[in-house]
């Protein structure tokens, strides 16, 4: 049996017929020589590794082995988005809970533009995530456009500038506080090598428009 498998907090997609991690305890992205490349196409599809290949992609840093495990390493496997819906909306006609929203968005934006960002990426994402595992899928769906709208407008304080991290843990946390479910997606695309990250809710992008999501190749989902 082949005793490796993925780290995790670690992704990994298939694009250009390349294959593309992201290691989130080091924070980065990158690649691995073809070789080892093969021998993660064989763990996948569930062919025999010698124990030399094991050994290195061990030592990649990106595997572990473990003698219990059950199923092989295995790409992104979670929902594609297939639509969008944007932080742009009518206002909100319930003035007290626009204003409630927003204060709850602005705290979750100042939280992760100033002071997260001095803080490992690890940490900024168990964070992010921890609050949103505590919440509750209980919104329906038609309070989310306000929700939205309330996030755009907090987003405006804050620079423009690199901010599809900040703003994407920022979102998932600030709607995990109203009680939404949300998946934290990073995505990347070759030529030239660029990395994005975005929020879905089920197969829905909040806040962005999905052409722009379409561009990239999941490489690591986070509930």
């Amino acid at each position: 049996m082949n005793a490796v498998i993925l780290k995790p907090r670690v992704g990994y997609c298939d694009i250009d017929d390349r294959l593309v991690f992201l290691d989130v305890d080091r924070d980065r992205y990158l690649m691995i020589a073809p070789e080892l490349e093969m021998a993660v196409r064989d763990l996948v599809t569930g062919r025999v590794v010698d124990a030399k290949g094991l050994k290195a992609l061990a030592a990649t840093g990106l595997f572990m082995s473990s003698h219990a495990a059950e199923e092989s390493s295995h790409p992104f496997s979670g929902i594609r988005a297939t639509r969008a819906m944007s932080c742009i909306a009518e206002g909100s006609s319930d003035k007290l809970a626009f204003g409630a929203h927003y204060v709850a968005a602005f705290l979750c934006l100042a939280f992760f533009h100033l002071v997260a960002r001095y803080w490992p990426l690890w940490m900024r994402i168990f964070l992010a995530t921890s609050l949103a595992r505590s919440g509750e899928k209980a919104l329906l769906p038609s309070k989310i456009p306000a929700l939205l709208a309330a996030f755009h407008s907090a987003t405006l304080v804050f620079p423009r500038k690199d901010r599809c991290l900040p703003d994407a843990l920022a979102l998932h946390a600030y709607l995990a506080l109203c009680k939404l479910r949300t998946t934290l997606v990073f995505g990347v695309q070759l030529g030239p090598f660029q990395a994005h990250c975005w929020v879905q809710h089920e197969d829905v992008v909040l806040g962005q428009d999905i052409e722009t999501v379409r561009a990239f190749l999941p490489v690591l989902a986070l509930p």
